[in-house]
């Protein structure tokens, strides 16, 4: 049996870093997923225009077919 979970998958870029630094997190639904994204994205526009400037960041949320996760309730419902 497999069950859909949304990943959350956050890139960072920062200058004379040697790559992209990622992040990723699971949630059991979109909507959960995208409150999560909006909430980060929030919070990067709401820093200095000097902090933007010396950090980049986007993220995604991505559906991804998966077995059943320990650990998050209701992700088979």
């Amino acid at each position: 049996m497999t069950v859909k979970v949304w990943l959350l998958y956050l890139l960072i870029s920062m200058p004379n870093m040697p790559s992209v630094k990622n992040n990723s997190f699971l949630y059991p639904n979109e909507e959960e997923c995208m409150q999560a994204l909006t909430n980060y994205l929030n919070i990067y526009e709401s820093k200095s225009a000097e902090y933007k400037e010396n950090l980049k960041t986007t993220g995604y949320c991505l559906p991804f077919d998966a077995f059943p996760v320990k650990g998050m309730h209701k992700l088979s419902s």
